[in-house]
Parts: C-alpha cells; sequence; structure tokens
C-alpha cells in the first residue's frame, strides 16, 4: 500500500527497485556532532555541580534521615535512626535505594558527604544525557538534541536539588528513564521497553515514594495505545504493574512486620489550606521568573513567542498527523506524567504528607516533566507547523535567548555559593561542639537538634520534645507531659542535655522552637554553666 504522504517514484510505479537515497555528509555527521555536543554539556554539569558543592553540600532534616540510615545500613544494623529515639529504631519514613547508595561510600573509602557530592554531579551529568538522548531518538533532530541538554543544564531552579543530600537527584534519572521508555513502546513496540519502564519506575519508587506517581502515569499511557488489541494493552498494564510495583511492595512489607507502619505517616484527610496553594503557584511562577532582565519588559516575550508557536505547530500536527510520530508519544507520555505527578502529590499531601510544601524540590519532577513536553512540543511544532520557516525560526530564536540567558543566571549562582559554607563547616570549630566530643563515650546524650549533632560528632543523640508540633501543627499538648518523662530518664541515666539555640542554630534553615538554657534546665533539674548564652551544655547538678 502506498503512503498517502508522498507519491510513488517512477522506478516504483514500473516495478523496479528504486535507487538508494544519498546522505549528505553533513547529515551524517550531525549525530557524532550532537554526541559530541551533549557530552560536553553532561560534563560541564558534572564540574558545575561539584563547583557549587565545593565548600560543603546543604543538609536539611531530611538529609541527616538518609545519613542516619546509611550510616546505621553501613554499621551491619539494616535501615534505622541513629539519633532522636532510643535505640536503633527500624526507619520507614524513606524507602532504601538512596541510604543505600550513600552507604556505600564505606566501600570506596571517602566521607559520606563528599560522596553524595560525587553521587548528585553524576546524577545531573546522567541526567542531561538522558533528556539528550530521549530528544534525539524520538526526534531525530540534532539540533532539538543540543537545546534539550543546554535547557536542563541551564534550569536554574532545578539546581537546588543538587546542592541537598536528598533523594531527588538520583529518582529524577528513573524517570526520565521510564518515560523515555515508555515513550518509545507506545512508538514502536519493542518488549525490551516495557520492561526497561517498569524496572526504571520500580527504581525510582525506591528511591522516592512519590515516584509511585510513574505506576498510574504508565497505566494511563500504555491503555492509550490505540493501535494494540484491548487484550494486549491489559497484558501491558499488568507486565507494567507487576515488575514496577512488587519490589516497594516488599519494601513495605518489611516496614509493616518490623515497624507495624507502612511509611510512617498516619492517613487522615486534612482540607488543603490557601497559604499551600500559593505557595506552589509562587513556586511554578518562579520558573518563569528567571526570563526577566532589568528592563520591564525583560524576556516574557518570550513565553508569548513560544505559546503562540507551539499552539499552530500542535493544532496543525493534530489534523494531519494524529500520534504516528515518535515525538508525538513523547508529547503525550510527558504531559501525561505532569497530569498524573500532580494529583499524585496533592492527594499525597491531603492525606499523609502533613508538612509537605510545594517548593522547588517537590516539584522537580513536574519541572523536568514539563521540560521534556516544551522540547516534544518545540519539535512536533517544528516538523509540522504550515509556516515551515517562519515557526521554525520563531521556536529557534527563542530557544536560543533562553538558554543564554539562563546560563548567565546560573554563572551568577556559582558565584555567590563561593560565598556559603554549610552549618558543619562551622560547628566544627566550635568549643562546644569539641566538649560534647571529649564527654565518655558512656555518656547518653540528649539534643533538640540531634541530627545535626550526630551528624557532626558522630554519637548516638536523643532528641528532645519538641514544644512545636511538626510542620507547623501548633502547639504540642502533650509537651509538658514528655518534659516530665525526659527529666526521669536524665535522673535515671545521668545523661546531659546540649541545647542548641544560639549562634549555632543560626547556621540551619529548620531551627525548631525550642527554650534557651536558662528556661530549659530548671524544668530538666540540670544545671546551667556560668556565662551560658544559647548554646550550652546542661549538666546535672553535682556534675
Amino acid at each position: 500500500m502506498e503512503s498517502d504522504l508522498a507519491p510513488p517514484s517512477e522506478a516504483g510505479a514500473t516495478g523496479e527497485p528504486a535507487p538508494a537515497r544519498g546522505i549528505s555528509l553533513r547529515q551524517a555527521a550531525a549525530p557524532l556532532t550532537a554526541a559530541t555536543a551533549v557530552a560536553c554539556v553532561a560534563l560541564l554539569g558534572a564540574v558545575l555541580i561539584s563547583r557549587l558543592n565545593s565548600r560543603g553540600i546543604a543538609l536539611t532534616p531530611d538529609s541527616f534521615r538518609y545519613l542516619g540510615m546509611a550510616r546505621t545500613l553501613a554499621d551491619g544494623h539494616g535501615y534505622a535512626s541513629p539519633f532522636g529515639p532510643a535505640g536503633l529504631p527500624p526507619e520507614t519514613g524513606f524507602p532504601p535505594l538512596y541510604p543505600t547508595l550513600l552507604a556505600a561510600a564505606d566501600l570506596v573509602g571517602v566521607s559520606v558527604l563528599r560522596w553524595a557530592a560525587w553521587i548528585n554531579a553524576a546524577a545531573f551529568a546522567a541526567l542531561i544525557a538522558l533528556v539528550a538522548a530521549m530528544v534525539y531518538d524520538l526526534s531525530r533532530s540534532a539540533l532539538a538534541t543540543v537545546l534539550g541538554a543546554a535547557l536542563t543544564l541551564t534550569f536554574v531552579p532545578l539546581l537546588d536539588v543538587y546542592v541537598h543530600v536528598w533523594s531527588e537527584p538520583v529518582y529524577l534519572v528513573w524517570q526520565v528513564l521510564a518515560l523515555w521508555m515508555l515513550s518509545r513502546y507506545n512508538a514502536r513496540g519493542p518488549r525490551s521497553d516495557l520492561t526497561i519502564a517498569g524496572v526504571a519506575a520500580g527504581l525510582g519508587a525506591l528511591t522516592r515514594y512519590a515516584g509511585l506517581a510513574l505506576l498510574p502515569a504508565g497505566l494511563i499511557v500504555l491503555l492509550a495505545a490505540r493501535r494494540r488489541p484491548l487484550r494486549a494493552r491489559l497484558v501491558d498494564c499488568a507486565a507494567y504493574t507487576a515488575i514496577s510495583a512488587i519490589p516497594l511492595g516488599l519494601w513495605l512489607l518489611r516496614n509493616t512486620l518490623e515497624a507495624s507502619s507502612t511509611t510512617g505517616p498516619t492517613v487522615s484527610y486534612r482540607q488543603f489550606h490557601s497559604e499551600r496553594i500559593h505557595r506552589a503557584w509562587n513556586t511554578i511562577s518562579g520558573w518563569i521568573d528567571v526570563l526577566r532582565l532589568c528592563s520591564p519588559a525583560g524576556l516574557w516575550w518570550l513565553v508569548a513567542l513560544l505559546a503562540v508557536a507551539l499552539a499552530i505547530g500542535l493544532v496543525w500536527y493534530r489534523s494531519f498527523d494524529g500520534l504516528r510520530n515518535d515525538a508525538g508519544w513523547g508529547l503525550v507520555v510527558a504531559v501525561v506524567f505532569v497530569v498524573v505527578y500532580l494529583v499524585f502529590v496533592w492527594v499525597s499531601v491531603a492525606v499523609a504528607a502533613k508538612g509537605v510544601h510545594f517548593n522547588d524540590r517537590i516539584l522537580s519532577p513536574l519541572m523536568l516533566g514539563l521540560i521534556l513536553a516544551v522540547m516534544m512540543a518545540g519539535q512536533v511544532s517544528w516538523s509540522a507547523s504550515p509556516a515551515r520557516f517562519a515557526v521554525p525560526a520563531l521556536l529557534g530564536l527563542a530557544a536560543v535567548v533562553g538558554v543564554v540567558h539562563a546560563g548567565r543566571l546560573e554563572r551568577d549562582v556559582v558565584r555567590v555559593s563561593g560565598s556559603h559554607q554549610p552549618f558543619y563547616v562551622r560547628w566544627r570549630s566550635s568549643p562546644l561542639i569539641s566538649q560534647v566530643e571529649a564527654l565518655p563515650p558512656a555518656t547518653v546524650v540528649y539534643s533538640n537538634l540531634a541530627g545535626p549533632l550526630w551528624e557532626v560528632t558522630g554519637r548516638h543523640v536523643l532528641g528532645l520534645p519538641d514544644p512545636r508540633l511538626p510542620a507547623g501543627g501548633g502547639a504540642n499538648p502533650h509537651y509538658t507531659a514528655q518534659l516530665r518523662s525526659t527529666r526521669r530518664e536524665l535522673a535515671r541515666n545521668h545523661g546531659v542535655v546540649v541545647d542548641i539555640t544560639g549562634k549555632l542554630s543560626r547556621y540551619l534553615t529548620a531551627r525548631g522552637h525550642w527554650p534557651p538554657p536558662a528556661e530549659l534546665a530548671p524544668q530538666l533539674g540540670l544545671a546551667v554553666p556560668k556565662g551560658a548564652g544559647g548554646d550550652a551544655i546542661l549538666r546535672p547538678g553535682n556534675q
């Protein structure tokens, strides 16, 4: 059957074989040129992240829990928490893959924080390479491939994820791989692509619980492939579900058996507040704010230009080509994931993750999905636009200007980052930390900042009651009773309390609301050292 997009050649009409179509030297060299450019961009990305973390990688409360799981795993105690509660209770709040990668620092023989910085640099380079590979595989455009890599490198809001000990850098690699393989499978059909997609989705869920969003997104995409019979699509869905969900299911079973909880938080519906919605809007609008310049107009014209050009191309593409183009499936997969991830996070925050805010970290998978959607939509518009020269020229101009401007902003970010030091660099020069390290090994240590103190000193640190509930939940109604219980424990084990509410706490982004030493000591039956400020070791009165 002849194609309806091109008339048959004269040779084809006479039954003779058509002559081989010539390929110019420029066309033959384009893939190699694109691959070289992408390799350079990926290497530049790794160097950039290494530069950002050269003075130390940033830590948050979640980071301490990742590091704690890695430490107990390396010590042979499984995935547990070495600070906060007494003993080594099993950790269920985070999946195991990222702490396992951190624990490998012992095998390499480097500090875990340096190893975490290396992981982030390697993950950013891998992300750039995967985005470029996906764009080239689905578009066969060397220009779109290089622009995709450059956009990923220069998208400034994405950098915040890579300067912290977080699981997102590793997860984003699995996300792009899963979306790429789903697009390939729907466009071409090799069973191996579906298998790889399922494995990548499973690894994503073992890295971040939010990676479960890849499961419903994949099912929707597989069911949308109407060129396959319904029975075949249902078999594909069953295979994808089994491959991607069984590993996480085994981890959740372990959590239930060891800690009687699957992921830690209890499930109950909580109404969304306008403040959280406003925070999400500010985060997303901030992704476009990077296009502003000093002039009143800035680069906002790029947004309107891209919107018009993409709309023209997509409407024309849909009218004549449907989903027969590989880039079309890439666009569909990216858009489906963006929508599913938004719904998934919304529901998760409403029923379980009360303390989650819609910042760049939480929305980074959405950010990357939008980057893929824009690249796929741009390629579709480029190839399908009725204005074969005008719209592609506008798209190319907008992309180049946006990437160049973002690159300048990124250069400023690197320059500013050189003036900041993480808290643990400053803490290690503190006399208070030296005193804690000099305590006898058998001394029981409590602290209001158990995670940071454990990270700096390596001691097992028990947590103090918090006068505030987590995630802005208001006053802790059980605080007084918890303090009395802690006082009885201190009288029994003759422990000490390291209260950090002064200068040292100012180096942390999340400090809590604990009382200063002069106020806390009487409530615990301890003595305050003479001249103590906001940072002090509180001991029993007879010591």
